[in-house]
């Protein structure tokens, strides 16, 4: 699109940690306004812009469900291997 002046734009998107707003491929800062959306203050011309979300703490989700992973095959395996003890042993 395009501005014949520099402007405010408003989104009904929520300004949460994680954005990120490219514009003609550069990175720009946003702030936020009515109740915390995101606003963008941008100079006449033309833009594209493009929206990025990258969802905070995703990569921690991961390790901790890759570690319940772990831990839920070691004890099946663990307590396979126990029953196989005990049947022998009877």
């Amino acid at each position: 699109f395009t501005l014949d002046n520099k402007s405010v734009i408003y989104f009904s998107i929520p300004g949460n940690a994680g954005w990120k707003i490219i514009d003609n491929g550069k990175p720009i800062s946003f702030f936020k306004g009515n109740g915390g959306f995101i606003c963008l203050e941008l100079d006449e011309g033309r833009h594209n812009l493009q929206f990025q979300y990258h969802t905070q703490l995703l990569n921690v989700g991961y390790c901790i469900s890759l570690f319940g992973l772990i831990i839920s095959i070691l004890e099946i395996s663990l307590s396979t291997k126990r029953n196989r003890k005990s049947i022998k042993n009877i």
